[in-house]
């Protein structure tokens, strides 16, 4: 977005903006006041009295951290945070969800709003409810595809086109300034690790051939 486009009186922020920093700051804020928009717009025409809204952040953008300020480009935690908004008006309370999710986990968490038994076949978990060191599946499908997997402490990244991996200890390495995928002491870690990413590969293949997995 050209921001010298956009009216000074929507640059809430910085209303001169000078840095990387401060533009993205700016971006953030117009795009959520056009959120007002769109719930007037569904509101005129009744779409929210049995609705559930999803509002997702198309893919999380580095500001920054680790001198990148550009996506698709590292396994980084700041290349997949994005928020998530669930939505259904007089039937969901307010809650804010502290732990890590996933993507995978949407669609089972609109199957346990509709109370309908989740389908063998969905890696993910509803996020109404915490489930305890499960792990966390990261996907990042650009650039030659990044798939992560978070189990606490540890998160494993393997970069599908240079088979590159990545594991760090967020518990004593919250910046992943150390990729530990070299040390001989975690291999036995890396291979559960690389079998989880087997997992998400084959469960990419399912979906595409739309095949069912047997009871």
């Amino acid at each position: 977005m050209n921001f010298d486009s956009v009216p000074l009186d929507q640059r809430y922020f910085y209303k001169h903006p000078k840095t990387k920093e401060e533009h993205y700051a700016n971006s953030i804020y117009v795009s959520d006041k056009y959120l007002k928009t769109l719930f007037g717009e569904l509101k005129k025409r009744d779409y929210l009295k049995n609705s559930i809204v999803v509002i997702l952040g198309d893919h999380s953008w580095p500001v920054g951290e680790h001198g990148k300020y550009h996506n698709e480009s590292g396994p980084y935690n700041e290349f997949y945070r994005t928020d998530a908004l669930f939505l259904w008006p007089n039937k969901l309370s307010k809650k804010i969800v502290k732990f890590p999710t996933s993507q995978l986990d949407i669609a089972p968490t609109i199957l346990d709003l509709l109370n309908i038994e989740r389908n063998k076949d969905f890696m993910g978990y509803s996020v109404l409810n915490e489930i305890k060191n499960r792990p966390i599946y990261q996907i990042q499908p650009y650039s030659g595809v990044y798939l992560g997997v978070i189990k606490w402490p540890y998160k494993f990244v393997k970069h599908l086109s240079t088979k590159a991996t990545y594991l760090y200890d967020l518990e004593k390495d919250e910046q992943e300034q150390e990729n530990l995928s070299f040390s001989q002491k975690k291999q036995s870690i890396i291979k559960e690790f690389e079998l989880q990413i087997k997992y998400i590969v084959e469960h990419q293949y399912k979906i595409e051939r739309n095949i069912k997995t047997k009871k």
